[in-house]
């Protein structure tokens, strides 16, 4: 009879330091994201086009949409240049796979 009285007390705390915890839990607030650089490219029909993000200049260089001979233009540039000769595009370059 003990037995069952001290199991249900203890249940009963449990289900109140449960409630109690909880109810502490604040969220954590996302600190806000720097924005990334975007990049102008000149297209094949030699007109300039974006802007774009990092990934989408990531993603244009996976399927070829643009190469390291592609010109490049991003804020602060004094004028366009060769995407493999912006550091930040070559960055992307060497981090793509190699191709099969």
């Amino acid at each position: 009879m003990e037995f069952g009285i001290g199991m249900g007390v203890a249940q009963q705390m449990i289900g109140s330091m449960n409630t109690t915890m909880q109810s502490m839990q604040t969220p954590i607030a996302k600190l806000p994201q720097e924005p990334g650089k975007e990049w102008y490219v000149v297209g094949a029909d030699n007109k300039p086009a974006g802007p774009y993000t990092e990934r989408e200049i990531k993603r244009m260089l996976l399927d070829k949409t643009i190469t390291k001979d592609t010109l490049v233009w991003s804020q602060g540039m004094a004028e366009w240049q060769r995407a493999s000769e912006q550091p930040d595009i070559i960055k992307m370059i060497t981090l793509l796979p190699p191709q099969l």
